[in-house]
């Protein structure tokens, strides 16, 4: 039996999961409790061969806990990756396919080195490529916030009213009144265009960081 196995027919398996029954997990118990003191009560036959599975039993439980974890964040990855991120990701998914495609064909729960693959495949989709593909996405995301916020800015004193000290509004009475809040609102607009556009480049520099480290690694 693999480990994991794809129940799609793309190139790219979108959706994979842990090959560990939960009945198995409720068997092993069973039997753990009831080959050891006090009944001591002898394994049936046909349950020899999970002999190595019942001596390690809690081992087994952490591979199948921590492989779970590790196919719910590539399935994240799947169902949460955009288009245009994926070539930022490409050659991250390229290792990640490969890795995929090991624990579907070489890998079992029998495997000597079953814990060294576990950890291999927990740093390149856990540490890795999901939580480079968190940061992308709160990047764009905050990028995106920042352009619709310079839209609704208004740059135009004819959308103003000034209120005077009565509290009635109206709108400038003078060309100088008008000139002055003119140009005060431009000089906000401009200040705050400098400060969102010099963390929009920091955004962007971190994003293209994470490709290129991606490119260089890959």
């Amino acid at each position: 039996k693999t480990i994991i196995f794809d129940e799609t027919v793309d190139i790219r398996a979108q959706a994979v999961e842990v090959n560990f029954d939960p009945e198995l997990e409720c068997l092993l118990r069973e039997i753990h409790y009831i080959t050891s003191a006090p009944l001591n009560y002898p394994l049936p036959s046909k349950f020899r061969e999970l002999l190595p599975i019942i001596h390690d039993d809690s081992s087994f439980r952490l591979w199948a806990t921590r492989l779970r974890a590790i196919v719910s964040k590539y399935n994240y990855l799947m169902r949460q990756m955009q288009p245009e991120e994926r070539n930022i990701f490409e050659p991250k998914l390229v290792k990640i396919d490969e890795i995929i495609r090991k624990g579907t064909t070489l890998y079992n729960w029998k495997s000597l080195d079953l814990s060294d693959f576990i950890e291999q495949a927990d740093g390149l989709i856990c540490l890795d490529a999901a939580k480079s593909l968190e940061i992308v996405q709160a990047h764009v995301n905050t990028i995106r916030s920042l352009a619709y916020e310079w839209s609704n800015i208004n740059s135009d004193i004819f959308a103003y009213y000034v209120v005077n000290d009565e509290g009635q509004t109206s709108l400038c009475k003078t060309f100088k009144n008008a000139q002055q809040m003119q140009t005060s609102l431009e000089e906000k607009l401009r200040e705050k265009l400098v400060i969102d556009g010099h963390r929009i480049h920091a955004l962007v520099d971190e994003i293209f960081n994470l490709y290129t480290q991606k490119r260089a690694l890959s």
